[in-house]
């Protein structure tokens, strides 16, 4: 057993989240690793999770946690094994029910569709057990992390690894593109920006969006632009004002108020007015901005 499953004197009563970037050859597919290491005695307060338009690795050793769609609370699952997260257009209310020791990797939109070789468009929203997933790679890397000694340790399997299943990605310069120019302006690009930077019909960019991504140009714009909008809001007291939904290119609040509804399935004031976390989600939001 190493470091992630083995809880210290000083990590005991409280969470532990670590964020750690890749090495800089893995940036075109990495953005972030993260560390999350909670035991029993901490006390269970719901975490908001909001899309934030990136995919994601989690491998897990012990312990459940509930996911609930914020949208739609009888989508329900009890997580207790690793799993492979493509984009979702849903916030989440997750809650642990026992310890929890993770392991997580934070992907650029794409990054899974060279790993499962497979579309993307049916897994919109979804999560996929590792165990599930052909790729012998993914199952030797959760054993070995497993036994890392430490977070350094953890960082330079995950570096070795990752390098070596993408040493041959074949990256698709139209997604790749338009995924660069939609988070290079924070969502806030228009449709026909969008086709003037891919020089192709907008139709045959959406097709090939929904296969290697998973959902359209028009839907990863709208997730990053209320993921900011959102994480700006927190910083700002959690009030809305005009001047900071202008910023992410809403035109007033109403605007802002529909796009709030239909990722949490509640206006601001009802969601925030109740007793949810957002610490770990807030911890990798300052660490993407540094």
């Amino acid at each position: 057993m190493g470091w992630i499953a083995n809880h210290l004197p000083n990590e005991r009563g409280r969470l532990v989240f670590q964020v750690m970037r890749p090495a800089a050859h893995l940036q075109k597919q990495v953005v972030f690793y993260w560390l999350l290491k909670c035991d029993k005695s901490v006390p269970t307060i719901a975490e908001l999770m909001i899309p934030d338009g990136l995919e994601e690795i989690i491998f897990s050793y012990g312990g459940e946690y509930h996911r609930v769609s914020s949208r739609d609370s009888t989508q329900r699952q009890v997580l207790t094994e690793s799993y492979v997260v493509p984009l979702k257009n849903t916030g989440l209310l997750c809650s642990r029910i026992n310890e929890l020791n993770m392991i997580g990797v934070k992907l650029v939109p794409g990054s899974l569709y060279h790993l499962l070789k497979t579309s993307l468009g049916s897994l919109f929203n979804k999560t996929l057990p590792v165990s599930d997933i052909n790729h012998s790679c993914l199952g030797d890397m959760e054993h070995e992390l497993y036994d890392a000694a430490s977070p350094y340790a953890i960082k330079k399997l995950l570096d070795e690894s990752l390098s070596r299943l993408f040493k041959h990605c074949l990256r698709d310069a139209l997604t790749t593109t338009t995924v660069h120019e939609i988070f290079l302006h924070s969502g806030n690009v228009s449709i026909g920006d969008i086709k003037q930077k891919a020089g192709c019909h907008y139709r045959t960019l959406e097709k090939r969006f929904k296969e290697r991504i998973g959902c359209t140009p028009k839907n990863l714009s709208r997730n990053i632009r209320f993921n900011l909008a959102f994480h700006a809001m927190q910083e700002i007291e959690r009030k809305t004002n005009s001047e900071n939904i202008h910023r992410f290119g809403y035109y007033d609040t109403s605007h802002f108020y529909r796009d709030f509804k239909f990722f949490t399935g509640a206006l601001p004031n009802t969601l925030l007015s109740k007793d949810l976390s957002t610490e770990v989600i807030n911890a990798s939001n300052q660490q993407l901005i540094c």
